[in-house]
């Protein structure tokens, strides 16, 4: 018992350790000019996506027979944590990152901003907190435990407290749909649709709809937050998800990141 809480331990601040590297590729662009900034973000996106390709793509062809109810997982993950957010910031106004903020001088900033957030933090934090941190716990502890330890890790080492109860739902969604269906690439895809609903939620404040649609909004955002739950369980129960391996806790590498098509 007491070994397995080292190995815990000692796999939480290697992943807390992981953030430092993965939060400096996330955001170096910030620190230089807006156009070499936008190369440098060009780069690292071509570069992280090449290393995906090599790791994930096989086994997304593989499961080709899963693609419609891939898109409808990740949609409805998108929806939930929007709209929880979205609720949640009517009473606790979410605070901008000041250093993104600073680079989002369009059109570079921008295009910036969309390649990091849509494109590599989604790949480089799934490498991180599902391929790796997940995937050691579940070979020590059972997968809920898992999936709420990862999901902890995920939403403080994101240091918002104004996002945090969407950041730990995120991380449970996300870990989720990894346990259920051994598909990282599907806990990818579904992390770039939440950061793009994200946007589009900071759109919505930024042209007043919640002021202009008072409690309805908040009303609106809470059943669409419920629905798109009970249709992410819907998705997930009712596809046959099969994998290579007889589950998690049976490999010894870092992660499943094959599967096998539905046959």
């Amino acid at each position: 018992m007491f070994n397995r809480i080292q190995r815990m331990i000692g796999v939480t601040l290697l992943t807390m350790l992981g953030v430092l590297p993965v939060g400096g590729l996330e955001t170096i662009y910030a620190f230089v000019p807006p156009p070499v900034g936008t190369v440098v973000a060009v780069l690292l996106v071509a570069g992280t996506a090449s290393v995906a390709r090599a790791y994930l793509f096989g086994a997304y062809r593989r499961s080709s027979t899963h693609r419609r109810a891939a898109i409808g997982l990740s949609l409805s993950a998108a929806l939930c944590v929007t709209a929880f957010n979205a609720v949640q910031h009517h009473w606790m106004q979410a605070q901008p990152i000041a250093l993104l903020v600073e680079a989002s001088v369009p059109p570079w900033g921008t295009v910036s901003n969309l390649l990091v957030g849509l494109v590599l933090a989604p790949m480089l934090e799934e490498f991180l907190f599902r391929g790796y941190m997940l995937s050691r716990l579940l070979t020590m502890v059972s997968a809920p435990t898992a999936v709420m330890l990862s999901a902890v890790t995920f939403a403080i080492i994101h240091m918002d407290t104004s996002r945090l109860l969407g950041q730990f739902l995120t991380g449970i969604l996300l870990a989720t749909i990894v346990v259920a269906t051994s598909r990282l690439w599907l806990a990818i895809l579904a992390h770039a649709f939440i950061s793009g609903s994200s946007m589009l939620e900071d759109a919505a404040v930024q042209a007043g709809l919640p002021d202009a649609m008072g409690r309805l909004y908040v009303v609106m955002c809470a059943a669409i937050a419920v629905l798109a739950a009970w249709e992410f369980r819907r998705v997930l129960r009712t596809t046959a998800w099969k994998s290579f391996s007889n589950g998690y806790r049976n490999v010894s590498r870092p992660v499943t990141w094959d599967a096998e098509p539905l046959l």
